[in-house]
């Protein structure tokens, strides 16, 4: 990758729309300095190209890049020390590698790791291709996986059938489309939980157990957990249980992480319910006991208590201070969404 022009925190876009056409695949060449690169058509001369990029301070990167038709090759002596972690989203690339193997990498692939130091030539196809990365420190993943990262002589390793692979390729689509709303200290959390679910899905694909008590892999689990419980809040079902059973861990595995990270299930459900709760509650007109059967809860009177307990006001009168507050009316006729 380039030097000096990547930001410590935050996000960057880089569009070769910016230089001249003549220029714009050596542009392109320049941002990604440590490879080897080439047009696959040498008479092309408009080429496009963009990134949408950030790295923390500890060296973990995310990209979104989007290109035209071009080769690039890994492995020479000027390869950066790297394992790139990615997931296909648009068009298809090729890779040549190992003892003349070749793998065809397309959207419905899923993810995969590429190790910069492993001989290797892409190809993209002639529609423009499209991934999100994240580009690790060799020496990272190297823990992760107990060794070399890449068995046998090849130079990639797919990641699609880890547990936590889902939630890694939610999570790159959440960078790609919500960048712009993330403050620089977003950016910092959101580039490490990325990085800890990659190293859980590269340490699983290992053989390497989640159990193992291990700061990357529990963070990963973590982090996974809270996207989970994000997701199925509303489910009335949504315990302890359902939740390590969904993640591939034991329950008590499970509490051992929350407990680590200074949390229980239980209160993060209680709390990410009543946050959507809130939510519903302002504008609208919805009776109490449909919030609270959207919000997880049995019905009306168990939402109260809770809500209660939580705010030290009921639903109702938190609805009457935050309409008066916000200037909002109570009659709006909004319909919720099918959950």
């Amino acid at each position: 990758m380039s030097r000096g022009w990547i930001p410590a925190k935050g996000f960057q876009r880089i569009d070769t729309s910016v230089v001249p056409a003549n220029q714009r695949f050596a542009f392109w060449s320049a941002v990604h300095d440590g490879l080897d690169m080439s047009l696959i058509d040498p008479s092309q001369t408009d080429y496009r190209a963009s990134l949408l990029t950030a790295t923390s301070d500890e060296g973990i990167r995310f990209g979104h890049s989007v290109s035209a038709n071009t080769r690039a090759r890994f492995g020479g002596c000027h390869s950066l020390d790297l394992v790139l972690v990615s997931l296909t989203t648009a068009g298809v690339v090729d890779i040549r590698h190992g003892h003349d193997s070749a793998t065809r990498i397309t959207p419905d692939s899923g993810l995969i790791m590429l190790d910069h130091k492993r001989a290797a030539v892409t190809a993209t196809g002639t529609s423009d291709h499209a991934h999100a990365y994240l580009s690790l420190p060799r020496r990272l993943v190297v823990e992760a996986a107990g060794g070399d990262p890449i068995a046998g002589g090849g130079a990639i390793r797919r990641l699609a059938t880890a547990r936590l692979a889902p939630f890694l390729e939610a999570h790159l689509r959440l960078l790609m489309t919500r960048s712009e709303a993330l403050s620089a200290d977003d950016v910092a959390v959101a580039l490490d939980v990325g990085a800890q679910l990659a190293l859980a899905c590269i340490r699983e694909v290992h053989g390497i157990s989640i159990e193992v008590d291990h700061n990357a892999a529990h963070g990963a689990l973590f982090a996974a957990a809270r996207h989970y419980i994000d997701l199925r809040y509303a489910d009335p079902d949504l315990t302890a249980t359902t939740i390590a059973t969904a993640l591939g861990c034991s329950r008590a595995h499970l509490y051992r992480v929350f407990a680590a990270n200074g949390s229980s299930i239980g209160q993060l459900v209680r709390d990410i319910r009543l946050e959507k709760a809130c939510t519903m509650l302002v504008g609208r007109h919805w009776a109490i006991e449909q919030i609270a059967r959207l919000s997880g809860y049995g019905g009306a009177a168990s939402f109260t208590r809770a809500f209660r307990a939580h705010f030290g006001i009921s639903p109702g009168e938190w609805r009457a201070t935050a309409n008066e507050t916000r200037g909002q009316r109570i009659g709006d006729d909004t319909q919720p969404a099918l959950m």
